[in-house]
């Protein structure tokens, strides 16, 4: 609408939530000249954190009907690299290209995290006061197991 007249009208796209329309002579002049954001740009980006990357960020860009459509996905995606490291980030990718999939945030994300918690390593319990004793021996501390004893301890 433009001074109360209908300019143009968009077909309402069904069948999946968050779908929409945009064709590029409606957009306004602003946001048609240069903007900071570009596919080159982000390739570029993704091609050094690696090789996955790059092709999950060009999988992205390719799968939106506009690319300008996948550009906030595309900067959250690789902004993953300031929380986690580019290893991670990396062999995210590699899981999700490996599927066919089209990356999102949230699925590498979830893949990130998922892979750390299987990384996690739980010390053995103790079975005894010597054997907490000798652990403690390597860990640096000054004092000994008797400095915070407040009941018996079992023998081995």
């Amino acid at each position: 609408m433009s001074g109360g007249a209908m300019v143009a009208t968009h077909p309402r796209l069904r069948g999946r939530k968050g779908q929409y329309s945009t064709f590029a002579e409606h957009m306004p002049e602003s946001h048609r000249q240069e903007s900071p954001w570009s596919r080159e740009r982000f390739e570029s980006w993704a091609g050094r954190v690696g090789p996955e990357t790059g092709k999950a960020i060009v999988r992205l860009l390719d799968s939106r009907p506009m690319v300008e459509q996948a550009f906030l996905s595309c900067r959250n995606i690789l902004a993953l690299s300031k929380r986690y490291s580019l290893v991670q980030l990396e062999a995210a990718c590699g899981r999700i290209n490996s599927l066919g999939a089209v990356a999102s945030y949230t699925s590498l994300k979830n893949s990130i995290q998922q892979q750390a918690r299987k990384h996690v390593q739980k010390a053995p319990p103790v079975r005894c006061r010597e054997e907490l004793e000798e652990r403690a021996k390597h860990a640096g501390h000054v004092r000994g197991a008797d400095a915070w004893r407040t009941g018996g301890g079992e023998p081995c």
